[in-house]
C-alpha cells in the first residue's frame, strides 16, 4: 500500500511539473514557418501540437501555459 501510495505521488509531481510555466504578453509576431510565437518581450515558444491560434495575431495579450523544459505552448488564450 505504501509503494503504491509512493508512486500515486511521484507520478502526480511529475506531471505537474511537465506543464510548469505561465507567462503573459502581447504577441510580436507568429510564424507558422517555425511554428513559433513570439511575444513582445523576445521570448519565444514553440506550437505544441493541436494548440489553435485562431484569433491569436500580433498585438494580441495572451497567456500561454508551456512545458517548462521545451517551451512549447500546452494552452494559449486570448486576454
Amino acid at each position: 500500500m505504501r509503494m503504491l501510495l509512493a508512486t500515486l505521488v511521484a507520478s502526480i509531481a511529475f506531471v505537474g511539473a511537465a506543464f510548469a510555466g505561465e507567462v503573459e504578453g502581447t504577441v510580436q509576431s507568429v510564424d507558422m514557418g517555425t511554428m513559433s510565437v513570439v511575444l513582445e518581450d523576445g521570448s519565444e515558444y514553440k506550437i505544441g501540437e493541436g494548440v489553435s491560434l485562431d484569433g491569436i495575431a500580433a498585438g494580441t495579450a495572451v497567456k500561454i501555459n508551456f512545458d517548462d523544459d521545451t517551451k512549447t505552448i500546452v494552452t494559449i488564450d486570448k486576454m
